[in-house]
């Protein structure tokens, strides 16, 4: 399990039990495979195979959509009025990448394959960290995250924003597991208790997965 530290909020997330594959080339940008409407890359409009990459921001605006395609490691649909950050891409000490990506406002789903990277989105109030899962992830105003899982497993826990690695690894420990069908809200001072999501909220998740990795 991936220990994530929360650099301005106070809840960490991180994915459990998923499977290894094996690992892919070096990842050091993003292409945009869907772009609908009003969308900017750090101000400029961008495009359909267009490349991104580290340090740039993304944003969509009303009535547009836009997919991320990460390599073959993940995907990321933007919502209409969301704006992404790519934090980071590198790779790890195994050669696999390193998908950082910052939230600030806005609705996303992101699909992450099994085993091909580690991937973490952080907002303002939370950070979830995946390693194969589908989910949707919306921030509030940014006082609140809610997350929505279709698929996988994901620890929830607070976390200071000043915790060691050992801190934060002794909170994971016994930190809640939120199960594939379920959902749970975070904001700056407290974890909601994970509930089941509606057969329509699993519906609209599961249209938002027929995108694919490529």
């Amino acid at each position: 399990m991936r220990n994530l530290i929360i650099s301005t909020a106070v809840v960490a997330l991180v994915a459990v039990g998923c499977g290894e594959k094996k690992e892919q080339a070096s990842l050091d940008s993003a292409k945009f495979t869907y772009v609908k409407g009003d969308v900017l890359v750090s101000g400029k409009p961008a495009t359909l195979g267009q490349t991104v990459s580290k340090d740039a921001t993304i944003e969509v605006k009303n009535n547009s959509m836009a997919v991320l395609q990460f390599s073959s490691a993940a995907s990321i649909t933007l919502k209409a009025n969301s704006v992404l950050s790519i934090a980071n891409l590198s790779k790890n000490e195994s050669g696999k990448p390193v998908i950082e990506l910052s939230q600030n406002t806005g609705s996303s789903f992101s699909k992450i394959a099994k085993g091909q990277s580690e991937f973490s989105i952080k907002t303002p109030t939370a950070v979830a960290g995946v390693r194969g899962t589908s989910f949707e992830l919306e921030v509030g105003n940014g006082k609140t995250t809610k997350i929505k899982l279709l698929e996988g497993k994901v620890a929830v826990a607070h976390v200071e924003a000043n915790a060691t690695p050992a801190e934060v690894k002794e909170e994971l420990a016994k930190a809640t597991v939120v199960e594939a069908g379920q959902k749970i809200e975070a904001d700056a001072t407290h974890v909601a208790k994970p509930t089941e999501i509606t057969e329509a909220e699993k519906s609209s998740l599961q249209a938002m997965n027929t995108v694919e990795i490529a």
